[in-house]
């Protein structure tokens, strides 16, 4: 047994804390669209479970009816194959998709609030186990690289060719400074310079984001390589950014931030939880800035150990 806190135990805390009743996720489910059914393997419906409202791996349904230990009807679902994570809360609500709905809420909002703590002493605070190493394979004659859906903002200045190549790292520059290089001439070659810059933004993607390099790659520059997008070689860069990270769900129900700072993140759930009961701050909010500073101290400590 271990103290890591995970989807389902967030999900526990959560709906006691609002009043909501008990919570059920052994074992797997499937579902049968003809017959509006979600079928249990590896455990046995408790029996308020037609009072209930089921996440199977990030979609909500309500449930209409126990049908016996191992089935339960919703009012419509789709066909889904066996071993399908889920949580199962009762519900106190006439929707009973309201129930997990709120819950999903709180847990949202707890786990971007303690993702992006609020400025304290510092501009900014970015915890260690945001950043992640990502990596590009140069293509020939193309010099834009989108930055994917996660990227939250913020690039490390340690920008690495992997292997295969006797170049130094590249030098992350502002915007401005990149267009002044690209102004100087059109060259290509082994890309230098790097930065980054928001893409025009459409409603139906979001806000995007891409990598830009200077000069544009080229095969000639690397030897061996014909820059296309095939294996790992000589034309991969590696670097950090702070990723911004996806919902927790059934189906995705560790937190990026790992068991040492689970309580923290239990702690700002139960915050924000307290909020929407009374809209006020009281003692979980406490607990919260407690146990973020105590991350935070652990999070500088790690930084220092390991140069990030």
């Amino acid at each position: 047994m271990s103290l890591s806190v995970d989807y389902a135990s967030l999900v526990r805390s959560v709906a006691r804390q609002l009043g909501y009743g008990s919570v059920y996720s052994t074992g797997t489910v499937a579902a049968t669209a003809s017959t509006k059914t979600i079928t249990l393997t590896g455990g046995v419906w408790p029996a308020w479970a037609g009072d209930a409202a089921i996440n199977i791996e990030g979609t909500v349904y309500g449930i209409t009816s126990r049908k016996d230990e191992d089935e339960i009807l919703v009012d419509s679902i789709g066909d889904l194959s066996s071993g399908k994570k889920y949580v199962l809360v009762q519900s106190i609500t006439d929707d009973k998709a309201d129930t997990f709905l709120d819950i999903q809420d709180v847990i949202d909002q707890g786990y971007r609030e303690f993702c992006f703590p609020a400025p304290a002493q510092e501009p900014y605070f970015v915890w260690s186990w945001l950043l992640e190493k990502k990596a590009i394979d140069l293509k020939h004659n193309t010099s834009e690289y989108p930055l994917g859906t996660d990227f939250g903002q913020y690039v490390d200045n340690s920008f690495v060719y992997k292997s295969g190549i006797d170049e130094p790292p590249l030098s992350l520059i502002s915007e401005r400074e990149f267009r002044a290089e690209q102004a100087r001439d059109e060259g290509k070659g082994v890309p230098r310079y790097v930065t980054w810059r928001q893409k025009a933004f459409t409603s139906a993607t979001g806000r995007e984001f891409e990598l830009l390099v200077y000069p544009t790659p080229e095969s000639a520059s690397f030897p061996g390589e014909t820059l296309t997008g095939g294996d790992p070689g000589n034309d991969l860069i590696e670097y950090y950014m702070r990723v911004v990270p996806a919902a927790l769900s059934p189906a995705a129900p560790f937190p990026l931030c790992g068991d040492i700072h689970g309580d923290t993140l239990l702690k700002s759930c139960q915050a924000v939880a307290e909020r929407k009961l009374g809209d006020d701050a009281g003692i979980y909010e406490g607990k919260f800035k407690e146990r973020l500073a105590a991350s935070m101290a652990v999070d500088r400590a790690v930084k220092a150990t390991i140069g990030v």
